[in-house]
């Protein structure tokens, strides 16, 4: 669950910062251009992914109490 959230931080602020410096681009750990637009929506999707995990866990199972 932290792992998600962590990961749609770092590539939402990745993205970010591309944008910020007037670059559709950056280049990632392996030297491939990453388009700065899908890295934050890849990000947006892995938070989303973490939250609906945590609720998915916190969430008691109906069949649960008596």
């Amino acid at each position: 669950m932290y792992t998600y959230l962590v990961l749609g931080l770092l590539l939402i602020s990745m993205g970010m910062m591309s944008l910020m410096a007037r670059k559709l681009h950056y280049r990632n750990v392996w030297g491939g251009f990453v388009f700065a637009p899908f890295a934050i929506l890849g990000g947006l999707l892995a938070i989303v992914a973490a939250v609906s995990i945590a609720r998915k866990i916190r969430r008691p199972s109906r069949g649960s109490h008596k």
